[in-house]
């Protein structure tokens, strides 16, 4: 490794590990639980030894921890139980410490009973080879590890005739390993292989029906042969639905719907859920005679259901809907064309919204709208790393026709889609920077939020939904100018301490007739990649199996409540100015118990002060260490070479290590990097006539600590002739220049750019500002008017 990418690494681990050295999760095994019984889960990582409670995505009521038991190692056993009803599924998981909350990691709940890979459990023991393959009795759930160069291997009876299903749950738990599953006979020859089922990321959901009876072998290994100690799977094998999508994949609240399978065209199974029930969710389908259930992604949606109707791979077939609707369509063969009519009037707007990946899909949809004379008005791709979205409004009354195909024309029993086409209406999201939180009783933590308005612009209200009594969402509205804000979680001494699960929402009120309401969305951390930039600075990326977590953790947010801090710490400058080459200072006010001995460190995050990739941070924050109260704490940030100006929001945590815990305080302030100066004239604007002799004053608006001189180039206008250079000296503020105004010059606003440079610190920097002057019409015009 070269030794720049050996200490950028050590860099990015150490500012970690120092004030965001909370516990961390590395693995978890098995990465399955089973419903109605209780399994031992083991849980590797760092920072463990203080752990007292598991928090998960679900309620404590489905899935809990019965006892919690610290080995020699510093990790951590979990007996976890899962209630005979929960769903099946992917979900979250959280330990929490003394110290505060991990990481979340991904677990599986399943209906198969579950074997673990014998190398795991047996010293000397392996399956790397096919002469040692592990008996399993069918139908089972196997978990392993898939370690570095790891190839597993199992062995199993097949009747002949006999059709098995398989499945490997490997990349969806939020690990980098890409599972090929082949299939051997008992002499070794090979019978088939499986590579990635898209739309279950690089995992495979699949069957296959044996010709012959006999003793078969399952090898598993990562495509590229890559591993970890933590790349926990699990390998399904027995009787149950390979299906991966349904149609229709949403269903409204407390109404009868029949699903279809694609992938199983008879099974048709009819499905009610509560009127309760909201967003998007696993559906566990087991068939009559299923040794086990498969589950899919489906979604409570209000907009009625809207079927394709076969054949419409031409206009005059093409399927009649309504707006609005999800329409829902099957590209069941290559270069399969949907097409679907809408009657819309002139100036109708509608917005259109393809999903495929989010319900399991692995179609890459392009949508079109045509006119009834097949004429192309608009197409769309996807959208970043979404699916296809846009928005169009009819330009007269008339029959407009969607349609729908795979870009690469692609097909197939899973190849099916959902578009969701609304009126366009004003829209509001809500996203939430954190997804956990450690909060001290009588105390607070700040809570970034930021909202995205579409098609109006009045204030936003936040509110918190599942808090207990005591703990307040503070600073939670957000005006009609504004889209972000930090919010305050604050919990009072009255709160207990424990684990909660909150979620933070938005109401506002587009207009007499429309409330809009959102619920904040997170991106959490599952695994770290030592890359890229979290919101308060973590070193990690979102890989493609990160990006599409369940919802059941993405629309939460934990929070740890504990004993109360025996410090507390504020930003008495919040808005801080820095010249970019130069510094400037910050105050910070500390206040501690008497009995607090122990040192409280500072380490100041985000933005320009970070790691990017191999990139050293552009600003570096000191702040000095603290034992005691102190009052006025001068910090400083220092600008470095090519440093960005921007606005961002600067994360400061202060740390402290009692003897039993390590308390995290976490405050913020807006920090604004621009250049050290930047001349314009003193007032807003100049007055004058044609004909006069205007006097200005151009200033250098210095920002402390600059106070160099500052040559300036101002823009030349004829009938407003300014000298070619004007000079500030060191030290003075403004000079004083005079301007003969043209006696023809037209009445008006005249905004001169005035670009200057100057030596910062040893850099050469520039920077413009501008002269404004308002014409006014001379006396006798005015008289005349």
């Amino acid at each position: 490794m070269p030794l720049r990418v050996f200490l950028a690494c050590v860099v990015l681990s150490l500012g970690c590990s120092r004030c965001y050295g909370q516990a961390f999760i590395e693995g978890v095994f098995p990465p399955v639980v089973e419903r109605g019984a209780t399994t031992r889960v083991e849980l590797v990582g760092n920072e463990l030894e203080t752990t007292h409670s598991l928090w998960t995505s679900l309620p404590a009521k489905v899935v809990k921890a019965a006892r919690l038991i610290k080995d020699k190692e510093g990790n951590v056993l979990a007996d976890i139980e899962v209630s005979s009803d929960a769903p099946l599924g992917i979900y979250g998981l959280r330990l929490a410490t003394k110290d505060g909350l991990s990481n979340v990691h991904l677990f599986a709940i399943d209906d198969l009973p579950t074997t673990n890979e014998r190398e795991l459990e047996l010293e000397d023991a392996s399956n790397n080879r096919l002469a040692d393959a592990q008996p399993i009795e069918l139908p089972r759930s196997i978990v392993g590890v898939c370690r570095m160069s790891d190839i597993d291997h199992f062995s199993f009876q097949a009747d002949k005739g006999q059709l098995l299903s398989f499945e490997v749950v490997a990349s969806r738990l939020g690990k980098g390993f890409d599972p090929v599953l082949t299939i051997l006979d008992d002499s070794g020859r090979y019978v088939m292989d499986r590579d990635n089922d898209v739309g279950l990321f690089f995992d495979s959901r699949f069957q296959f029906r044996f010709k012959k009876a006999g003793r078969y072998t399952i090898r598993l290994h990562d495509a590229r042969y890559q591993g970890s100690d933590h790349w926990g799977y699990m390998l399904r094998i027995g009787r149950f639905p390979i299906a991966r999508v349904a149609i229709p994949s949403t269903l409204p609240a407390g109404n009868n719907v029949t699903l279809s399978f694609p992938q199983l065209p008879d099974s048709p199974t009819a499905v009610q859920l509560p009127k309760t029930a909201v967003g998007t969710f696993f559906f566990d389908f087991r068939r009559p005679g299923d040794d086990a259930s498969s589950w899919l992604p489906l979604t409570v949606s209000n907009l009625p259901n809207s079927m394709e109707s076969e054949p419409n791979d031409k206009l005059p077939q093409a399927t009649t809907t309504t707006v609005p609707a999800n329409v829902h369509g099957h590209l069941g063969s290559a270069n399969d064309w949907d097409w679907y009519q809408l009657d819309l009037k002139k100036g109708q707007a509608i917005s259109l919204r393809a999903a495929t990946r989010e319900m399991g899909s692995p179609a890459d949809v392009e949508l079109a709208i045509y006119d009834a004379s097949e004429k192309l008005l608009k197409q769309v791709d996807d959208v970043g790393f979404e699916d296809a979205r846009f928005e169009f409004s009819a330009p007269e009354d008339g029959p407009y026709y969607l349609v729908v195909r795979d870009v690469v024309q692609h097909g197939g029993p899973a190849y099916v889609y959902r578009i969701e086409i609304r009126e366009l209406q004003a829209e509001l999201q809500l996203t939430s920077e954190i997804g956990r939180m450690a909060v001290p009783q009588d105390n607070w933590q700040p809570l970034p939020i930021s909202v995205k308005r579409q098609r109006f612009s009045g204030p936003v209200e936040l509110a918190l939904l599942g808090a207990p009594e005591g703990m307040t969402l503070e600073l939670g509205n957000l005006p009609a100018d504004k889209n972000t804000t930090v919010s305050r979680l604050h919990v009072r001494s009255s709160v207990p301490a424990g684990l909660y699960t909150i979620q933070v929402t938005a109401s506002a009120q587009a207009s007499p007739e429309l409330t809009l309401t959102a619920v904040a969305t997170t991106h959490p951390l599952v695994d770290k990649v030592p890359t890229g930039r979290g919101p308060h600075g973590e070193p990690f990326e979102l890989r493609e199996d990160q990006r599409r977590l369940p919802q059941s953790l993405t629309n939460r947010i934990a929070v740890l409540v504990t004993p109360p801090s025996p410090y507390n710490f504020e930003i008495a400058t919040p808005e801080v100015a820095l010249p970019r080459y130069l510094s400037t200072e910050f105050q910070l006010n500390v206040t501690s118990d008497d009995g607090l001995q122990q040192p409280i460190v500072f380490e100041a995050r985000g933005g320009e002060l970070e790691w990017d990739n191999l990139r050293e941070p552009r600003v570096i924050a000191t702040i000095p260490e603290v034992t005691g109260s102190q009052i006025g704490l001068i910090a400083t940030l220092r600008s470095k070479v090519n440093t960005a100006t921007l606005q961002q929001r600067v994360t400061v945590t202060a740390t402290a290590q009692l003897p039993d815990r390590v308390v995290h305080l976490t405050r913020t302030l807006q920090l604004t990097i621009q250049e050290a100066f930047r001349p314009a004239g003193a007032e807003d604007k100049y007055e004058a006539v044609p004909g006069e002799v205007l006097t200005v004053r151009v200033d250098a608006h210095r920002l402390a600590p600059f106070g160099g001189e500052v040559r300036i180039a101002p823009q030349q206008h004829e009938q407003l002739p300014m000298p070619m250079s004007i000079v500030i000296p060191e030290g003075q503020s403004s000079v004083e220049i005079k301007i003969p105004v043209a006696a023809d010059i037209k009445p008006g606003s005249y905004s001169l750019t005035m670009t200057g440079s100057a030596r910062v610190a040893k850099f050469n920097e520039q920077a413009a500002g501008k002269l404004v002057i308002e014409i006014k019409p001379p006396a006798a015009d005015k008289e005349a008017q």
